[in-house]
C-alpha cells in the first residue's frame, strides 16, 4: 500500500489489526497443535500474511512447507504481486516453471 504512494489511516490500520493478529494466534496453535503437513491450512496462512502486507511471514510459512502444491506457489506469487514486488513475483514464477512435476503453467496480469 504505501509502496504505491498510498497511506494507511487509522481506520484501515484499525481494521486489519484484530484480522493479523487472530491470524497469528491461529499460525502458533497450527504449530503447537502440529497440524502440518495440511495444504488447506498452510495455503490460507500464506494467504492471510499476503493480504496484511506481511511477506516476510508469508514466504516462512511457504519455505517451512514440507509440501506445495500449486495453490501454494500461487499464492506466494500473486502476493508479490500484489504488493508490487516484482522482482520477487518473477523469481517464484522462474523457480515454479523450473520444476519437474510443475504440470500447469500460470500467467500474471497486472492492472494500473
Amino acid at each position: 500500500m504505501e509502496k504505491s504512494g498510498l497511506e494507511p489511516d487509522t481506520i484501515t490500520c484499525a481494521s486489519v489489526l484484530p484480522a493479523l493478529l487472530l491470524g497469528r494466534r491461529i499460525h502458533e496453535y497450527v504449530v503447537r497443535r502440529n497440524l502440518r503437513p495440511n495444504f488447506l491450512l498452510e495455503n490460507s496462512l500464506i494467504d492471510m500474511y499476503a493480504r496484511c502486507g506481511c511477506l516476510e511471514d508469508a514466504k516462512g510459512v511457504f519455505d517451512r512447507m514440507k509440501f506445495r502444491d500449486v495453490a501454494s506457489w500461487t499464492s506466494l506469487i500473486s502476493a508479490y504481486g500484489m504488493h508490487d514486488f516484482e522482482r520477487y513475483q518473477q523469481q517464484m514464477l522462474e523457480s515454479y516453471m523450473l520444476r519437474k512435476d510443475a504440470w500447469s503453467r500460470i500467467y500474471f496480469c497486472k492492472g494500473n
